[in-house]
C-alpha cells in the first residue's frame, strides 16, 4: 500500500513559501524570523529524519539540507538589501525635506 509522501510535500511547501513569501518577509520582522525558523526546522528535519525512498543515498539528505541552508543565506541577503534600500530612501527623503526648508538668517 502506497502512502502519500508528506515529507516531499512539506519540502515543496517550504520551498514555495521561501519563493513567494520572501517579498513580504523582508518588510516585516516577524514574518522574516518565522521563515528563517521554518527553514532551520526543515534543515534539522531532513538531517535527522531524511526523506522516504532515499535511505540508501545518504548524499541526498545532505544535499537537500544544503539547498535549504542556501535559502537561509539568500533570505538574509535579501533582507539586508531591502533594509539598505529603505535606509537610502529615508536618507534621500530627509535630504529633500532639508533642501525644501527656507534658509535661516542669523
Amino acid at each position: 500500500m502506497s502512502t502519500f509522501p508528506w515529507d516531499i510535500f512539506a519540502l515543496g511547501a517550504l520551498l514555495a513559501v521561501n519563493r513567494f513569501g520572501l517579498s513580504y518577509a523582508v518588510r516585516t520582522s516577524w514574518a522574516y524570523w518565522t521563515l528563517q525558523a521554518l527553514d532551520m526546522l526543515g534543515i534539522v528535519s531532513v538531517l535527522v529524519f531524511g526523506l522516504k525512498g532515499t535511505e540508501s543515498f545518504p548524499v541526498v539528505r545532505g544535499f537537500v539540507a544544503v539547498v535549504i541552508a542556501f535559502h537561509v543565506v539568500q533570505n538574509f541577503a535579501a533582507r539586508s538589501l531591502a533594509q539598505q534600500r529603505e535606509a537610502q530612501a529615508r536618507a534621500k527623503r530627509a535630504n529633500l525635506a532639508h533642501v525644501d526648508e527656507p534658509p535661516t538668517t542669523g
